[in-house]
């Protein structure tokens, strides 16, 4: 598939979870250690569903490790965000910093 239809497939994509009130952009996820139960209080303090997208800018040991246990929620990063993870997701959860690198490389 051309770079070109991936890239507007990906915009159209978070554009919808946009309009469906679907995407939540957060400061950063700031973990000292990976704790699963820090990490579910954050997810639940945001209120999101079951399954989660969480988007980092960069590999973050912390977050991956929290998060692993936790049914429904897979982490990423902005590189590696695809549009088949954010159409299963029920929610995504970005931060900042991978937000801007995901709206550098959409354009």
């Amino acid at each position: 598939m051309p770079k070109k239809m991936r890239r507007l497939a990906l915009r159209s994509a978070l554009s919808f979870k946009a309009q469906e009130n679907g995407l939540t952009v957060v400061d950063a996820f700031n973990f000292e250690a990976p704790k699963t139960k820090e990490f579910k209080n954050v997810l639940s303090t945001l209120e999101q569903p079951k399954k989660v997208l969480v988007v980092t800018e960069n590999e973050d040991v912390n977050v991956e490790l929290s998060a692993r246990n936790i049914p429904g929620v897979q982490v990423t990063t902005a590189q590696g965000l695809n549009v088949l993870d954010i159409t299963n997701a029920d929610s995504l959860v970005i931060t900042e910093a991978a937000a801007k690198k995901v709206e550098e490389v959409l354009g």
